[in-house]
């Protein structure tokens, strides 16, 4: 399996979300342990999960996540207000 930083948003990532996907790409998805020496303050399971969990490039992304973030997102730009419990409470109402 290959991946490329351009196949994933590089200006989402932080510094250690770019060091670990190259790192991926360098040893491959079976070497976690390995990959976690190069990263310190890390163990393989939680670059594991970070990898599968946020960065690999095939995650499908969820369509009414999508949606909602897109009306937040709305909601913030028309009524400058970043209240997520009231803008839940309408998107439940529509």
């Amino acid at each position: 399996m290959t991946c490329s930083l351009s196949s994933i948003n590089e200006f989402m990532l932080g510094k250690f979300d770019r060091k670990l996907v190259k790192l991926v790409e360098q040893f491959g998805l079976r070497k976690w342990s390995y990959i976690a020496q190069l990263l310190p303050g890390r163990v393989g399971k939680q670059c594991r999960e970070r990898w599968h969990n946020h960065l690999r490039p095939n995650i499908k992304v969820n369509f009414f996540l999508n949606q909602f973030n897109v009306f937040r997102s709305e909601h913030i730009f028309r009524f400058n207000v970043d209240d997520t419990t009231n803008i839940i409470r309408i998107w439940r109402s529509l």
